[in-house]
């Protein structure tokens, strides 16, 4: 990014005046927002799809790289609680061939090189139309560990008080959180519609704020959530997603600054994005023999993008699902 903005120190002085943003809503009500919206999309992919013919894309190949520190406070019963903390390490490769083909392996291991026992874990996710396969290696001194059958999604989420999706909407949805802010296009094929909530302001700068109109939802109770795009007024790259999501007695909120922007295959992107999140469960749930009554979760994660190509041809047998 140039000197227009400091992402990091202005714009998180606006996720604390997000309450407050000024409502510019065009007359015309919810048609014109949408119309707003629009074009604040189309002069954000003017602005990052410098070679146009990039913009019908048929394959997408990322790493990124990056570490995270993790604080949770675990509730059981009237017992302490019981804290823990994580440094982690981790890189991330996706290939992806829209809308139904991707692969992301996903390799985490201990920030510190003095770890008591040296751990590596490899998960690995792959789409192949309707069908995701999901798996979990754990190697501890470089020799693969049998750690037995491994939780169905429907299991995690259920552990977890969320409610339960199809495996191929919780790909979507992964897959859509880390392309879109990229991209501004969904590589799933799916249309995100927006609405033009007004313009945020800090130290004499604005951005154009927009808000992602909610999928419906047969859930009861209701999932909420509201989730909010930054764009610079001036050079509209996206500079900030927030997200607040709560289901019954779970509540999340995120923040995902974007900065470093750098012409890559013909885009212009944010190589580094950090991300900051804070997870509150007042659920009472069992997994695996224990009975936790809350958590609180504080995660901030930092994290580099260092290849990232459209247009790749990828071999079929990439995305094959063994059965």
């Amino acid at each position: 990014m140039n000197a227009k903005f400091n992402t990091l120190v202005i714009f998180s002085l606006i996720i604390m005046t997000t309450l407050s943003i000024n409502s510019q809503e065009p007359r015309g009500g919810n048609s014109g927002s949408a119309e707003r919206a629009n074009e604040i999309l189309e002069l954000a992919r003017k602005a990052i799809y410098k070679d146009e013919k990039k913009r019908n894309v048929k394959s997408i190949f990322l790493s990124v790289s990056g570490n995270w520190y993790d604080k949770t406070t675990r509730y059981v019963g009237k017992d302490k609680p019981r804290q823990s903390e994580e440094r982690m390490k981790f890189k991330r490769e996706y290939s992806v061939t829209p809308p139904r083909f991707a692969r992301v392996v996903h390799n985490v291991e201990p920030s510190t090189a003095n770890a008591e026992v040296p751990l590596k874990i490899e998960m690995t996710m792959v789409v192949n139309g309707d069908l995701v396969a999901r798996s979990t290696d754990t190697f501890v001194n470089g020799q693969k560990l049998e750690v037995g059958k491994n939780p169905k999604l429907e299991e995690l989420l259920t552990a977890q008080g969320l409610p339960a999706k199809s495996p191929r909407a919780v790909a979507d949805s992964e897959l859509q959180a880390e392309f879109f802010p990229l991209l501004l296009q969904d590589p799933v094929g799916n249309t995100l519609k927006f609405h033009y909530v007004g313009t945020a302001e800090a130290d004499g700068r604005k951005a154009d704020v927009l808000e992602l109109q909610p999928e419906e939802t047969s859930t009861a109770p209701p999932v909420k959530q509201t989730v909010r795009y930054f764009f610079d007024s001036e050079s509209h790259l996206l500079l900030l997603v927030t997200k607040d999501y709560s289901f019954e007695d779970i509540e999340k909120s995120t923040s995902t600054y974007f900065s470093a922007h750098q012409l890559m295959d013909g885009l212009l992107i944010p190589t580094k994005i950090k991300e900051e999140s804070k997870v509150v469960s007042k659920k009472t749930i069992e997994f695996m023999g224990f009975r936790f009554t809350g958590s609180e979760q504080n995660k901030i994660t930092d994290l580099e993008i260092n290849k990232f190509e459209i247009g790749r041809e990828f071999p079929g047998k990439l995305f094959e699902i063994k059965k």
